[in-house]
């Protein structure tokens, strides 16, 4: 009987830790200023990778304004996911596998995405991305190992893409843009 009752105890506590008990935290280094802080960008659902469900993916701006990633897992541990060069990292998508993407700005104000596929990570630009500051590449969301964003051309016109876990990109434009269709609507 009394291992029925601990079976039923461990059950209850952890359905109410997955059904709305509230966690919050703020990851170390994080600024305490208007402005600043943690932010929680997602959370892994469903059951994908077996106890990590509730890892959230996120970001934080430090105290100085720097804006970082970071993924944590549901017992707390917290991971710093900058790629190298970053001056600001935007983490935006993590799918139920935890594979990760986001976006970061480097030294020159260019936007660069990247990406982490079975903890494996890279970085990329989309093909014809501009490289000035305010252009690039922005990862904005992963699903099953294929990222999808936008990238700003050298001209100043965005164009949406597909990038999968092997590198192949396809870009696109919606049909009408660019054009003024929509002003004419």
């Amino acid at each position: 009987m009394k291992r029925i009752w601990v079976l039923v105890f461990t059950c209850l506590v952890s359905v109410g830790w997955l059904q709305g008990q509230t966690i919050t935290f703020n990851v170390p280094g994080a600024g305490t200023a208007s402005g600043q802080g943690t932010f929680g960008d997602v959370v892994a659902q469903g059951e994908g990778v077996p106890g990590w469900y509730g890892t959230v993916l996120g970001s934080y701006v430090d105290s100085s304004g720097v804006q970082h990633g970071f993924l944590r897992s549901p017992s707390g541990v917290i991971t710093n996911v900058d790629p190298p060069g970053s001056v600001q990292t935007v983490s935006l998508g993590l799918d139920p596998i935890l594979n990760f993407a986001g976006y970061y700005l480097d030294s020159n104000g260019v936007a660069h995405g990247f990406q982490n596929y079975d903890g494996n990570k890279s970085e990329f630009d989309a093909p014809g991305a501009g490289t000035a500051p305010g252009q690039g590449t922005f990862t904005a969301n992963i699903n099953f190992n294929v990222t999808a964003g936008y990238y700003m051309d050298s001209n100043g016109t965005y164009h949406g893409f597909l990038n999968t876990y092997d590198g192949a990109f396809t870009t696109f434009d919606a049909p009408g843009a660019g054009t003024g269709l929509l002003k004419e609507l």
